[in-house]
């Protein structure tokens, strides 16, 4: 009785050992995609460094790019130089509606597709320093941080190459990015009421005609 007794415990704790193992190995597995997807090379995000200056002419129109020399009016993160911020993936009804949303106190949502470029330029303005890039997904990757793909690049002066140092395509990832941003009063956005001005701005110069490229 004793030997039987003894073989149900062996054989109890070897297959809580194979349950255990592959639950490890599985939760393992887990973890590796947790952290492989957001590491994954990018090309859109190369696509959109090469193309975001040629936003200001882009249809449909974005606002135009803002420049802010005080670090606070666009968020207080990536430096204190002065920053000019690009928008592209918005069209002219967004503008109309959302000034009526703010004013009513409706958290504005923004638009899949939208992209917002924000430059940096070094503690002396002397050089864009840094890069920040936000972009609004569907993709399932990124719901965790309210569809928003983040990615932030550096140089060390006005002639070196920028580098990607923070964000979802670097090791570093973008919990950091997601955490500042997600205290914005818009869909994580710092610059909305800024940028709505000159959406306003610009909207009004397309119905009087004096838009131009």
């Amino acid at each position: 009785m004793l030997l039987k007794k003894s073989s149900l415990i062996l054989i109890l704790v070897l297959s809580a050992t194979v349950v255990f193992s592959g639950g490890c190995e599985r939760a393992r597995d887990v973890v590796m995609d947790m952290t492989d997807m957001p590491m994954r090379p990018d090309p859109i995000m190369d696509e959109i460094l090469t193309a975001y200056k040629s936003w200001r002419y882009a249809q449909p129109l974005p606002a135009p790019p803002a420049t802010f020399t005080d670090a606070k009016d666009s968020g207080s993160a990536h430096g204190s130089g002065q920053r000019t911020v690009y928008l592209d993936g918005i069209d002219h009804q967004f503008f109309y509606a959302v000034p009526a949303s703010i004013d009513a106190g409706i958290p504005v949502l923004f638009p899949i597709g939208l992209t917002i470029v924000k430059e940096i330029m070094d503690d002396t303005n002397t050089f864009v320093w840094r890069i920040a890039v936000m972009r609004k997904t569907d993709d399932s990757i990124y719901a965790n941080h309210d569809g928003w793909q983040y990615a932030q690049y550096r140089r060390g002066s006005k002639t070196e190459p920028f580098v990607a140092e923070a964000g979802d395509v670097t090791e570093k990832g973008s919990e950091g990015c997601y955490s500042c941003h997600v205290k914005a009063a818009h869909d994580s956005v710092f610059v909305t009421e800024l940028l709505l001005d000159l959406g306003r701005a610009r909207l009004e110069a397309v119905t009087s005609g004096a838009e131009g490229n």
